[in-house]
């Protein structure tokens, strides 16, 4: 992920009453939604659609469409979430200026809302939940950077927890329930769960550091914290219990997403001390191989499976990818004729729809986010 940059300038407020971000779903997403047996609105495609969407990403003969995110008047973007409606979420620039980026929600079809910030002059969405929860970090007006939830009707501070400076939310799932990571701002890192109002600390592996990442429907938490070793290995929070997920043979590893099946995606260090993208279902650690490089990660993955990162080619550019019936492919063999994109660098979510949010390179030259369809 980016680095926050800095200076800040004042925020521009909430985003325009009246666009509303229910607004924002494409047609196709929204009639996709349906109700749950306990009448619960749930997006999610009926399961047994999930299955030949694995499949045909093997022999695929047409190219997979594309659209841009576009910006809020500045010249770069960055797509880091969607959800089952289609909604996407990052940063972009503003008219002011490179070091004034604002949290936005888009649909890919040229709508696009600015989220403001919590004073600051920076802001960026990490996540998104299907109800339309938007969790990130923002600066305040005296350029602390915290934890945000967007609810529609404009960001809340979550706060930190007790003594700590700083805070991150990055995903919230349907409940409500935002995960993150608050901060001393220098050796001090842990991991949280903020649910009914209150910030708990959700504890390491017994190095002294967390941090939490994603979420999944029944409230089972990943990321990454240090072991007694003083390693970075990947976790997954379960009832609360912390558990260690072992690492690929080079003794690191880190934890970014995981599905309501309980499968875990992240990277690990093999031991050749290449980073790689790994699988972690029913105890077991899979390396997903790279596009031809020595580095990959895996930065999300859907209920049908589906996994999507980046990933070093033979030259050592970055390259987005989708893994999908045990073969990894690069986004941009999908890409149809001219497209416009230059390169597609990262894939950083993926929704059970298969719709890819990440961000590449325009044939002019600028960093844009984009929403990829796979089917």
């Amino acid at each position: 992920m980016r680095t926050l940059p800095g200076p800040f300038r004042p925020s521009p407020g909430p985003p325009r009453e009246d666009t509303p971000l229910s607004l924002l779903a494409t047609p196709l997403a929204r009639s996709a939604r349906r109700h749950d047996a306990t009448g619960r609105h749930d997006s999610r495609p009926p399961r047994s659609g999930l299955r030949p969407q694995l499949e045909s990403l093997e022999d695929r003969s047409t190219p997979a469409s594309i659209a841009d995110l576009g910006t809020l008047g500045g010249f770069f973007s960055g797509g880091f979430a969607i959800n089952n409606a289609g909604l996407a979420v990052g940063d972009s620039a503003t008219p002011a200026g490179l070091f004034d980026s604002r949290a936005f929600a888009a649909d890919g079809a040229g709508n696009q809302v600015d989220l403001g910030t919590l004073g600051g002059g920076f802001s960026r969405a990490l996540g998104v939940s299907d109800s339309g929860l938007i969790v990130g970090v923002s600066t305040t007006a005296s350029g602390q950077s915290r934890a945000f939830l967007h609810a529609g009707g404009g960001m809340v501070d979550l706060g930190t927890l007790g003594g700590l400076a700083t805070s991150e939310a990055r995903a919230v799932n349907n409940s409500g329930q935002v995960v993150g990571s608050s901060s001393d701002g220098f050796f001090t890192t842990q991991a949280f769960l903020y649910a009914d109002g209150v910030m708990t600390g959700l504890g390491d592996l017994g190095g002294g550091f967390s941090a939490a990442y994603d979420i999944n429907a029944s409230g089972q938490v990943v990321g990454t914290s240090r072991n007694g070793s003083f390693l970075p290995h990947a976790f997954l929070y379960t009832d609360g219990v912390m558990t260690d997920l072992g690492d690929l043979g080079g003794f690191i590893s880190e934890g970014r997403a995981v599905n309501d099946a309980g499968q875990v995606v992240g990277y690990s260090f093999t031991p050749a001390f290449q980073g790689h993208a790994f699988l972690y279902t029913d105890g077991a650690m899979t390396d997903l191989g790279t596009l031809g490089g020595t580095f990959s990660e895996a930065t999300d993955i859907n209920n049908a499976g589906q996994v999507v990162g980046y990933s070093t080619d033979i030259f050592g550019g970055f390259r987005a990818f989708v893994y999908s019936g045990g073969v990894m492919t690069d986004l941009n063999d999908l890409l149809p004729p001219d497209s416009g994109w230059l390169a597609l660098t990262r894939a950083y979510g993926i929704n059970d729809l298969g719709q890819v949010v990440g961000e590449g390179v325009t044939t002019d030259g600028f960093l844009r986010g984009f929403v990829m369809n796979l089917i």
